[in-house]
Order: structure tokens, then C-alpha cells, then sequence
């Protein structure tokens, strides 16, 4: 603009005044797409992410949950998807699913968002928080299709923390839910009887096990049974049982030496 249009259509605007008033403008402007109370914060974190700057983005998205409660929720989604893959710490990403969890919103899907904390309780190394999640993933929706799976999850993760009452409820829990797992729910309810001296208890729920199952979890059925029955001193059953897994010839006839040589010796 000339100066002489400018003094025309702006009289007293000096080449000064303008150039603050252009400053003032571009902060107002920057303040509007940067602060996480503008509407348009989500864009400027998306923005950053997409420049490859993950941690400004998740820095942002997180200043956006905690002083915007309108878009709290859709930011604490998209900081725990970039703690999670880009910035790879599990930690940090369950705490905003944590966060997440306790504001909710109208669309939020409970059940999904347990069971992604419990997996990454599992990533962190703790299966017994992980279980709890995982029970309150199936609790939330029992009736969806992945019901069976947050069960299973549940029961395996409580068993791997050594808590042998919850496991044991937990897997028979999972048996009376999904009849397709009580071969599988069995097995594991074998191995705990059988870790606490119960030895006629669990080859009750090898034998399950061993009838029920398909493939590989018959076969570790009659294992189990082999193993009590040989504690019982049927040492012929065990034998049987043996034969009946199915083993390579060199691990049968391997197992089944070992068994004669500690009968002999009691």
C-alpha cells in the first residue's frame, strides 16, 4: 500500500503503528490455533504430530485434557495413542487411559478402553493389575463378541501374578461362561490343584481336559493325568495315558523309563 492510499483510507496510521498492530494480530492468531483453550487446539497437536514432533503433541494434547473440558476427552484418546505408539511407553499411555476412564464421555466404549489398560498393565509387568481390568472389560459388556476373550485374559493374567484363589474363581468363572473353554480352563485348574498337593482334584480336571479337548490341549491332558496317576502309584494307568498323548517315540519312551525308575526305587 502507498503511503499516500494508506494516509487516506488511514489517517495517522504510521508505518510504526501498523507494523504493532500487525504484530498484536499474528499473536492474537498464533494464540486462537496454539492455546490449548482455543477450539482449534486439537489441529495444532495433530499438526505437530504429523511434523514428526510426538512429544510437543502429546505435551499438548495433554494441556488441552486438563483445561478444556469439552475436548478433554478426544485429547486424552489421542495423547495415549501417541504415548503408547510413537513415544513407546506403556506407562504412559495406561494413565491417560486411566484419565480417560474418569471423565468418560456419552461415547466412550468402557469396555474396550479396560481392556486396552489391562494389556498394557501386561506390557508394564503387572499381570494381577492387569487381571482386574481385564474382569471389568468382560463386566462392562459380558455380552459382547469379545467377551470370551477379556475372560480368558482375566484368568490367564491373574493366574501368571501367583494368585491361586482369584485364578482358580476366575477359570471356573470362564468354564461356566464359555463351555469352548473348559477344556482350556481346566487344564489350568489341574496345574493349581496340582501345585497345592491335591492330586486326585486335579487329575479330575486333567481327565476334563483329555475327554473335551482338541488337539494339543487333549494331549496336555493326558500328560497331567499321567503325572497324578504316577503320584497315586497307578503306575500302569500313567503308562496308558502316556501312550494315549500321542508323544514322539523318543519323549514317550523317554518319559516312561523315567517313570519305571522311580517307581522302582520307592
Amino acid at each position: 500500500m502507498s503511503d499516500s492510499l494508506r494516509n487516506l483510507l488511514f489517517p495517522g496510521l504510521t508505518p510504526a503503528r501498523l507494523l504493532s498492530i500487525s504484530a498484536v494480530l499474528v499473536a492474537v492468531a498464533v494464540f486462537l490455533v496454539s492455546s490449548p483453550l482455543s477450539p482449534f487446539a486439537l489441529w495444532y497437536a495433530d499438526a505437530q504430530l504429523g511434523a514428526g514432533q510426538a512429544d510437543v503433541a502429546a505435551a499438548h494434547y495433554d494441556a488441552i485434557a486438563r483445561s478444556n473440558p469439552s475436548l478433554a476427552p478426544t485429547a486424552l484418546r489421542r495423547s495415549a495413542q501417541v504415548w503408547a505408539v510413537e513415544l513407546r511407553q506403556p506407562a504412559g499411555a495406561r494413565r491417560r487411559m486411566e484419565r480417560l476412564l474418569a471423565v468418560g464421555d456419552a461415547g466412550l466404549d468402557r469396555a474396550r478402553l479396560e481392556a486396552r489398560i489391562g494389556t498394557l498393565l501386561l506390557r508394564e509387568g503387572r499381570p494381577r493389575a492387569a487381571g482386574r481390568h481385564f474382569l471389568a472389560a468382560f463386566d462392562e459388556a459380558p455380552d459382547s463378541k469379545a467377551a470370551h476373550r477379556r475372560l480368558l485374559a482375566a484368568a490367564e493374567a491373574i493366574d501368571e501374578s501367583g494368585d491361586r484363589e482369584d485364578a482358580l474363581a476366575t477359570w471356573e468363572r470362564l468354564a461356566r461362561a464359555f463351555p469352548q473353554h473348559a477344556p482350556r480352563a481346566a487344564i489350568a485348574r489341574g496345574d493349581l490343584a496340582l501345585a497345592q498337593g491335591h492330586t486326585e482334584r486335579a487329575l479330575a480336571m486333567y481327565e476334563v481336559a483329555a475327554a473335551h479337548g482338541d488337539g494339543d490341549l487333549a494331549a496336555i491332558g493326558r500328560l497331567g493325568s499321567a503325572t497324578c496317576l504316577e503320584r497315586l502309584g497307578s503306575l500302569d494307568e500313567a503308562i496308558a495315558e502316556l501312550d494315549a498323548a500321542e508323544l514322539p517315540s523318543g519323549v514317550a519312551d523317554s518319559r516312561i523309563d523315567g517313570m519305571r525308575a522311580r517307581a522302582a526305587r520307592r
